[in-house]
């Protein structure tokens, strides 16, 4: 049983957790450098986003064999809040692969820099408005408000914190 004799566990937050881990640096970078330091948008992202030390904390937590050696270690010792989160983490980035090409970060770290040549890519389209990027909303909206349902508090607040930070993040996106 995975669970150490506790019972059934709530999973969600954990799982939600995961599937943000990736984003997290990034997102944790930009807000200290356009909200701490100041710093307009062009400069953030031409200079200082190409800095080796970002570059290599959104790279590790994005990195497809460093996630799933995780998710081993977990399985192993069968812990099933981590299992959850590194499963969510790892499901996160098997969904990256096919729409990230020149900007994406390495998925295979240590062992390649590869990426696809020939991916679906919001990122580098004119205008950023096609199918995958209101898809993507439309999930967010879906699976934020199906764990604002929840019975637990502590899932609620979570799934409010990341809605309103989403939300807040596409407000401002679409305002510049």
């Amino acid at each position: 049983m995975l669970d150490h004799g506790k019972g059934n566990k709530n999973l969600t937050l954990p799982i939600a957790l995961g599937a943000i881990l990736p984003e997290a640096p990034i997102f944790l970078f930009w807000l200290i450098q356009k909200f701490i330091l100041s710093k307009p948008e062009a400069w953030i992202w031409s200079l200082t986003h190409d800095r080796p030390a970002w570059q290599l904390s959104v790279d590790l937590l994005n990195s497809l064999p460093i996630i799933l050696i995780a998710l081993l270690i977990t399985l192993w010792i069968k812990h099933s809040w981590l299992i959850a989160f590194f499963a969510s983490a790892a499901l996160h980035l098997l969904c990256d692969l096919p729409f990230h090409g020149k900007e994406a970060w390495q998925h295979w770290l240590p062992f390649k820099h590869w990426q696809l040549d020939d991916c679906i890519s919001y990122q580098q389209s004119a205008t950023g408005e096609s199918w995958h990027f209101f898809t993507e909303i439309a999930l967010v909206l879906i699976g934020s408000l199906y764990l604002i349902r929840k019975k637990t508090q502590a899932t609620r607040i979570a799934a409010i914190f990341f809605l309103v930070s989403y939300a807040a993040c596409l407000i401002y996106a679409w305002s510049n």
